[in-house]
């Protein structure tokens, strides 16, 4: 029964690592790599939250990171004040249920604690735009 998953994740792991190769393209020079200290909102959230993650802090951090990265890339031009903060602190909170409420379904928990935690340093549009990143980031739009 320990082989399926051992497999799966060495599988994994290869995949990983050969995607370069497998999905080669032209490198952009406009794609930047978020710090951690060009992310104050990121990093404030989390920070309240370093406990419950545990071992996998560093992990959790970096993955946010990354899709902020990816999502700055993707919007082609910078975001207001007003949006990029909103957007920091949807990362924060984006996953976190996974761990702060150990829930596999873990988009509405996310959502109704980033609104609990952000009431009062956010207007009511800005928690929903919030609730609405978390609850849809991994929807596909066209």
């Amino acid at each position: 029964m320990l082989f399926l998953p051992g497999f799966v994740a060495l599988v994994g792991v290869v995949l990983y690592g050969a995607q370069p190769r497998l999905f080669p393209g032209e490198k952009s020079a406009d794609f930047k790599v978020v710090q951690p200290a060009e992310a104050p909102v990121l990093m404030e959230y989390l920070q309240k939250y370093e406990k419950e993650l545990g071992q996998d802090f560093l992990a959790y951090r970096n993955h946010c990171l990354r899709v902020l990265s990816f999502a700055l890339y993707f919007l082609e031009k910078s975001p207001s004040e007003g949006a990029r903060r909103n957007l920091e602190a949807a990362l924060a909170y984006h996953d976190l249920a996974l761990w702060s409420d150990l829930a596999a379904s873990y988009l509405g928990p996310s959502a109704a604690r980033a609104r609990k935690d952000l009431a009062g340093s956010y207007s009511e549009t800005d928690l929903n735009q919030i609730e609405d990143l978390i609850m849809n980031h991994h929807k596909i739009l066209t």
